[in-house]
């Protein structure tokens, strides 16, 4: 048996080539991982977010003044109607069982407590000028 050296080393190299390309193809590989990864935690995040808020809706019911409806559009925007004209527009935050409305025509805010007990939804104001809600959602 002779040993040629030049056809060993083009062996070699002919390996390298290979293991090259097997890892390069591995990197790709992992790189598309982890971005289908990612995108699904960012859809399954957004879905969670856009799907669980338990104000999200349109609410009626009543006040001391009568009939009221709340649309609590998700993303801190409100909107308020009454059958007697009242349309008004502005955010709804909400931390920690409160929930502070500030209507676009208002001057400042006002804080409502809040409870959800399934489709009912309760809001006191915070001031004894503010009127209460006993809403259902729709």
């Amino acid at each position: 048996m002779l040993y040629n050296a030049s056809a060993n080393k083009r062996k070699g190299n002919e390996m390298t080539e290979e293991k090259k390309t097997k890892k390069s193809n591995g990197g790709l590989i992992a790189i598309i991982a982890v971005a289908v990864v990612v995108v699904v935690g960012v859809v399954v995040a957004c879905i969670f977010l856009l799907g669980n808020d338990p104000l999200k809706g349109i609410w009626k019911g009543t006040n001391e003044d009568g009939y009221a409806t709340w649309e609590f559009q998700g993303g801190d925007k409100c909107a308020l109607t009454t059958p007697y004209g009242l349309e008004l527009e502005g955010t709804c935050k909400v931390k920690d069982g409160d929930m502070e409305v500030k209507m676009d025509a208002w001057g400042g805010s006002k804080t409502y407590h809040f409870t959800i007990d399934g489709k009912k939804l309760t809001m006191k104001a915070d001031d004894p000028y503010s009127p209460n809600y006993e809403l259902t959602k729709q």
